[in-house]
């Protein structure tokens, strides 16, 4: 079973959270909902990071040289401008495009070959079930932030 079997439930998921962040606003980005917590624009784009990451290790495809991880941490001195919106947006995109591609080369008997990651073993398939998870998870997370985060005067 390869992609064409999971990739519909992928574009549902991946789809939403990609408008939902179309939606977004520049001032929507620095929501958080404590001044120790992450912020909108973190989550984008550490979801994008962990797509990047997913592609490379459970599906064997090479991040692009330009890609830079920087969502690790709660700020990230020197890379504001990554953490605009129209970045995000295209860092997203592209992120969701890049593990897309990967998965669509995958072989048929590869998505149920375990591999051993960083963050231990997995199938590919087992790969993709939590990638969804964690994108919905951050989707949801936003929702909330945006819904009822103090907004930045309010946390200072």
């Amino acid at each position: 079973m390869s992609y064409e079997a999971v990739g519909p439930i992928w574009r549902v998921v991946r789809d939403r959270f990609q408008k939902t962040v179309a939606t977004l606003k520049e001032e929507d980005l620095a929501l958080s909902m404590t001044a120790e917590s992450s912020s909108i624009a973190h989550m984008i784009r550490h979801n994008a990071e962990v797509e990047y990451m997913f592609g490379e290790w459970f599906f064997g495809a090479s991040v692009p040289e330009d890609v830079t991880y920087i969502a690790s941490g709660q700020s990230s001195p020197g890379h504001e401008r990554a953490l605009q919106l129209e970045q995000l947006i295209a860092f997203s995109a592209a992120a969701e495009a890049f593990l897309t591609d990967a998965m669509k080369q995958l072989s048929d008997e590869a998505w149920d070959t375990v591999v051993e990651s960083k963050i231990g073993p997995s199938t590919p398939r087992e790969a993709l079930g939590r990638a969804i998870y964690h994108t919905g998870l951050h989707a949801g997370q936003i929702a909330l932030i945006r819904k009822h985060a103090p907004q930045p005067s309010a946390q200072q």
